[in-house]
């Protein structure tokens, strides 16, 4: 998800909606309500978007990230109340090359090279060839995999067959205790 901050009484272009929303999350919960305005990112203009004014928070990710909204980058068959999701204005209103974004996460805690990639792939963040896996459905980014790794050693747990969930806002990772429960020789 893309948190942003923002202030309705500084904006010409805001539009009150009104609904009340509560999303539940695995590690929180936000409390809130619908508003429509104009969103600016990286130079990309989406108009029309409703979003999550938050007014209250529950769970340490989220009192620690200080939020004050919420724009979500989910399939629009989970979004909340119904809303079209960021990602799919910016493709439905041709603001973005590709139908397609992408993530890169630096393993280095505080580095800022981490970067969301909006309408394609950025090669200067990976190496070999890039290799597409299909959704199981299109509710969640639901695929299946073949096992999680540790320090490049193999785990074990899934018999090459699990099925994960990518979420670029979540703040936990989560599974049955009897799979993802670490030997103590393996150090992350």
């Amino acid at each position: 998800s893309l948190i942003a901050f923002f202030h309705s009484s500084k904006s010409s272009t805001y539009k009150a909606d009104g609904r009340k929303l509560h999303i539940q999350y695995g590690s929180g919960a936000i409390d809130g309500f619908l508003s429509n305005d104009i969103i600016s990112v990286a130079g990309i203009t989406a108009k029309n978007q409703t979003f999550a004014e938050v007014t209250s928070e529950s769970g340490l990710s989220f009192i620690f990230g200080k939020l004050d909204g919420i724009v979500g980058m989910a399939f629009p068959s989970i979004s909340a109340d119904g809303v079209q999701p960021w990602w799919n204005n910016l493709v439905d209103q041709k603001l973005v090359a590709e139908n397609r974004f992408s993530f890169y996460l630096s393993k280095v805690p505080g580095d800022q090279r981490s970067a969301l990639v909006l309408g394609g792939i950025n090669q200067k963040y990976f190496t070999g060839p890039m290799n597409y896996i299909p959704l199981k459905n299109t509710t969640y980014w639901l695929i299946n995999w073949d096992d999680a790794y540790v320090n490049n050693q193999k785990l074990n747990i899934c018999n090459n067959d699990c099925t994960t969930i990518l979420d670029s806002g979540t703040s936990l990772i989560a599974g049955p205790a009897t799979s993802i429960m670490v030997s103590k020789e393996l150090k992350a």
